[in-house]
């Protein structure tokens, strides 16, 4: 039986209409020219459409995906596809707005511009990620159009607190639109009783507020009205009303709609047409009409912060686009930044008049902003007093934003790198432009009452390391830390070309522990007090290099070379991330960023040593354990993290996957310290530099399928620590359902996600239950705190899996037992290492995310300093990263917590180290 048959059957879809399909049509679309995915949208818009559109839609959607498939990407096919399954469930002359729909498209799609290839083919399992991505700003603009176009009178008008018999009750006229775990709940005004409207459950956004949407008369949409606000009937995945998630939805989903206007040649956003009037509106004027995306009648403190999010997504997505008339296809490659510089400016004196200029209109933003500070912090006090819905002017760094440092910092792209830097420093320094932003041509100004902001040409942002809660993570710096992060990255412009150079691009998978902080600088505190981050950062480094870096009996230093083929039970003995030489070298990685740790000599030596090592390690032939906490994923991750080049690592990388898919699913383990998991995550971080790595990756998505449920008590097994049920990220069920989420993402196996929630509920029910084993008890352990074995772990897995499927259906028992469980925790251990002791608790994304009394673990650490448990497993004080002193330093760099740094100074093994290292 074939996918189609398959499908077909699982839809209840006839068989003659199948055969009917297959005979007419599949010799016009090859099963080669297109997806399995394509393949099942396209019997699922029969299905959906047999029984009440006629047969020339049919007709009208193959002819229009036939013309398309001809020239397009699979994923362009199974867009159209979707939106043409859109436009069935309307249900009212299909036939015509089907073949208006794809001849639109098809115009897009051959006119040169690359958005549709691009970003809805080639890489749009990045843009899923993110919660303001141009696939689904262009989701929106399009859903837009079409519900237009079929019903001219459409409109959506508030419904009060409808009940769940109403939502599924069709003659009750209550149509749901999803976005993530919330839903909207609206009803149609024309008489259209007898339809339940479900459109794009995990994509479309239709907003709330006044809206009017005009567009070129060429694509003869008109206007879209859409009536007040639904706030009080937004709710939350367990039914109870969540009026401040309502709030951040609704402004992102204006700054979505006002993106996506422009991202589909809806107006040119510029200074004459885009403004921000006097009292709060956004507004985009076109040909046609205007488009108004915030309703004034919000009441006071919903209209804030709506306001406050609208203005913080929109410069966030800030970046400059070439005019039509120099750059023909109107959009270019995000991540070919030097191409783009190459196509606008004809020569190097072109270049220097391009950075000469934005230097100029950078430092004429500066100085007004400069006028405006009390205005602006009056208006965050006022628009956010719990600090949670503030406008957030906080640089937060972007991928895109990364590239282009290190692309401004090449000498082949221009000849004035002073002026960069120049150029960067201002941006970073004004407290109101977002590092987001890389390069801008000029810049208007927009009045906002009396405060005068820089508005920039607008298109959409690149992948973002960090984003906001209804997408990715929050971020590694976490809400408790948004203060301090303007001020780190401030701090960061004043390093040299060399140093943004040295700054690497981490690619997203959400795992804030393995993700690079984004310029490491210290705050301004002098040594006199409580001891500054420099202080930290070089007694260990001076702590690792007087002790040639030995520890638990290995030797990391110097005779890594010489390193014999021992494979221990942690793995790779002296190079794996777990305790040997790639766990320091992603601490190093980190403090490489820093002009001032780089240039000391302890530091330049190890880094050399590390270097060189981990390039001979990568060059052998040896067999190697596949692990991340203890095998070739662990070095593969940190070789990344330190910059080594895309023909070293996509060879790696490749025999990783071919090693892991190639074992024997009797033996296999899946867990995240020694497994598959590990891989997973390994791979997904190279998945941008070479997309076929998507194939391992699905292959060891099915591999983990296929060995769920092999243990006695269920889920996957684990054969470490004599075979008992380990909990947590690196050893439990935990860090195998994040595994499964990357697979689920990156490899395109849906299934996965089914998986990881059972994965998730099992791990959550053994921690409810007492049966956590910490891997030092031989009993169960009641309350295991860390990471890797512990609740900690559990929690942090969750996040990130979320951030990697948009949120899993777990249930209300899971999220409570997380909450009971860290409410419990007490400062009861003297251990303070980043694997199974307290240090994790310094990590950005779980403080601030459940009820842990943070302020008991910095105090305790900033007054005992980083001890470790003496226990049976005999841990000591060394230089590693998730059992020793690296482990707390990489933690507090990422923190930067100045309170905790007495408390580290204080280690003996690292304080006569410091005061002999400490430049003069």
């Amino acid at each position: 039986m074939d996918r189609l048959t398959q499908l077909a059957a699982k839809l209840e879809l006839s068989p003659e209409l199948l055969s009917q399909f297959k005979r007419d049509h599949s010799d016009r679309l090859p099963s080669t020219r297109i997806s399995g995915v394509t393949a099942d949208w396209i019997v699922t818009l029969l299905a959906k459409s047999a029984q009440t559109t006629p047969a020339e839609f049919h007709d009208a959607v193959i002819a229009g995906l036939h013309e398309i498939a001809a020239e397009a990407e699979p994923g362009i096919v199974r867009d159209i596809a979707d939106i043409c399954s859109f436009d069935s469930l309307l249900r009212q002359d299909c036939q015509m707005h089907a073949r208006q729909l794809v001849d639109w498209l098809h115009r897009q799609s051959s006119a040169g511009s690359r958005f549709i290839d691009y970003y809805l083919g080639t890489v749009q399992h990045f843009n899923r990620l993110t919660s303001l991505s141009i696939a689904r700003a262009a989701y929106i603009a399009r859903a837009v159009r079409i519900v237009r176009t079929a019903h001219p009178a459409w409109s959506v008008s508030d419904v009060t607190t409808p009940t769940t018999a109403d939502i599924h009750d069709q003659g009750a006229s209550v149509f749901s639109f999803r976005c993530g775990q919330t839903t909207f709940y609206c009803k149609p005004r024309n008489g259209l009783t007898d339809q339940y409207f479900e459109a794009f459950q995990d994509e479309i956004m239709v907003p709330s507020g006044a809206i009017r949407i005009g567009v070129p008369p060429t694509i003869n949409v008109g206007d879209l009205s859409v009536q007040k606000e639904c706030v009080s009937v937004t709710r939350s995945a367990h039914g109870s009303v969540d009026r401040e998630m309502a709030i951040e939805r609704y402004a992102r989903q204006c700054a979505n709609l006002l993106l996506s206007c422009w991202i589909l040649g809806i107006g040119d956003i510029n200074g004459e047409n885009f403004r921000i009037s006097s009292d709060g509106i956004v507004v985009l004027d076109t040909e046609a009409a205007a488009m108004t995306v915030l309703d004034p009648r919000l009441e006071a403190d919903a209209y804030y912060a709506v306001k406050a999010r609208i203005l913080n997504d929109l410069f966030s997505a800030t970046c400059i686009l070439p005019s039509p008339d120099r750059y023909q296809s109107g959009l270019f490659d995000f991540s070919m930044v030097t191409e783009f510089l190459r196509a606008w400016c004809r020569d190097a004196s072109e270049t220097e008049r391009f950075f000469a200029t934005l230097l100029q209109e950078v430092g004429v933003l500066q100085e007004e902003l400069s006028k405006k500070t009390e205005v602006v912090r009056s208006f965050l006090t006022d628009s956010d007093p719990d600090d949670r819905m503030s406008l957030r002017l906080v640089p937060r760094p972007t991928a895109d934003y990364v590239h282009l440092l290190k692309t401004l910092s090449h000498p082949a792209v221009a000849t004035t790198p002073d002026s960069h830097i120049a150029v960067l420093s201002a941006l970073l320094e004004s407290a109101n432009v977002n590092p987001w932003i890389r390069v801008v041509v000029r810049s208007e100004i927009a009045a906002i009452g009396q405060l005068t902001i820089p508005v920039f040409h607008v298109t959409y942002r690149g992948h973002d390391l960090i984003s906001g809660s209804d997408g990715p993570i929050e971020g590694f710096l976490g809400r408790s830390v948004q203060s301090e992060a303007l001020e780190r990255i401030a701090r960061a412009a004043a390093v040299s070309g060399a140093q943004l150079e040295a700054i690497r691009l981490s690619a997203f998978t959400g795992a804030a522990l393995f993700m690079p902080a984004p310029i490491i600088a210290a705050r301004g505190r002098s040594a006199a007090s409580d001891g500054t981050l420099e202080d930290v950062i070089e007694g260990i480094i001076s702590h690792l290099d007087r002790t040639a870096l030995t520890a638990e009996g290995h030797v990391f230093f110097p005779s890594l070379r010489n390193l014999e083929d021992q494979v221990s039970t942690w793995g790779i003995t002296g190079l794996d991330l777990y305790d040997g030489v790639s766990g320091v070298a992603l601490f190093l990685s980190e403090a490489r960023s820093v002009e001032r740790y780089a240039s000391l000599p302890a530091f330049r030596r190890l880094w050399e040593c590390v270097e060189a090592g981990m390039a001979d390690a990568i060059a052998s032939d040896r067999d190697l354990p596949i692990g991340l906490l203890n095998g070739l994923a662990g070095m593969l991750l940190t070789c990344h993290r330190m910059g080594m080049v895309p023909e070293i690592l996509i060879p790696l990388a490749h025999k990783l996957g071919d090693a892991a898919v190639a074992q024997n699913s009797g033996d296999i383990q899946a867990d995240f310290s020694v497994g598959l998991a590990g891989v997973v995550f390994a791979l997904s971080h190279l998945h941008a530099l070479d997309a076929s790595l998507q194939d391992p990756i699905r292959e060891l998505g099915r591999l983990m399928m296929r060995v769920d449920g092999a243990s006695p008590d269920g889920g996957f097994p684990n054969e470490m620590f004599d075979g008992k049920r380990l909990g947590g990220f690196a050893h439990g069920d935990a860090g195998i359902a994040y595994g499964l989420c990357l697979a689920g993402h990156f490899g395109g196996e849906r299934e996965c996600f089914d998986a990881a929630t059972a994965a998730f509920e099992r791990e959550s029910g053994r921690l409810r239950d007492g049966r956590y084993f910490d891997g030092r008890s031989a009993a169960p352990s009641a309350r295991p705190l860390g990471w890797c074995f512990g609740g900690a772990g559990l929690h942090l897995a969750y996040r990130y899996s979320c951030d990697a499927h948009g949120g899993l259906p777990l249930s209300e028992a899971f999220e409570r037992s997380l909450e009971t469980f860290f409410d419990r925790c007490t400062v009861d251990t003297d251990d303070w290492n980043l694997c199974h002791g307290l240090g994790i608790f310094l990590e950005p994304d779980l403080n601030g995310t459940v009820p842990v009394r943070l302020e008991e673990f910095l105090a305790a650490l900033k007054d005992d300093g980083p001890r470790q448990a003496r226990d049976e497993l005999s841990w000591r004080v060394t230089p590693s990263l998730f059992t020793g002193l690296s482990g707390v330093g990489y933690l507090c760099l990422r923190r930067l917590y100045p309170e905790c740094i007495r408390g580290l100074l204080a280690a003996p093994e690292i304080q006569s180290a410091s005061e002999r290292c400490r430049p003069a």
